[in-house]
């Protein structure tokens, strides 16, 4: 077995992320504010815009959610009717700004659960 010079040739990264964000959930009054909204989170997780109740021009919010993969529900809270299932997410490569969300989130839940 040859040994090779180069130092970082023998080094094996074991770092993960502290968790992986699976869904976005955006709620808003206006389905065209709650797209624009949501939609930032394209890169890192799926999308799901939740509305408070149902928009007069509701068949163009479904289409504009389906077409960009995100989810659309209307309703309560805790009882709601999911219209368009959100696309599922697919990640193609690891990036910093992935990492950087998953810090982000998980400083808000250490901060949340101590309080």
């Amino acid at each position: 077995m040859a040994w090779s010079t180069n130092p970082l040739a023998t080094l094996v990264r074991c770092a993960v992320p502290p968790l992986t964000v699976q869904l976005a959930t955006v709620t808003s009054r206006s389905w065209k504010t709650g797209l624009h909204a949501a939609g930032q989170f394209a890169p890192f997780c799926a999308r799901t815009l939740h509305l408070p109740k149902t928009p007069d021009d509701i068949t163009d919010a479904q289409m504009q959610a389906s077409f960009y993969g995100m989810g659309l529900r209307v309703g309560l809270r805790d009882r709601y009717q999911e219209l368009v299932a959100p696309t599922p997410y697919v990640r193609h490569r690891h990036a910093a700004d992935h990492w950087h969300v998953a810090e982000m989130i998980y400083q808000q839940i250490q901060s949340s659960c101590a309080a």
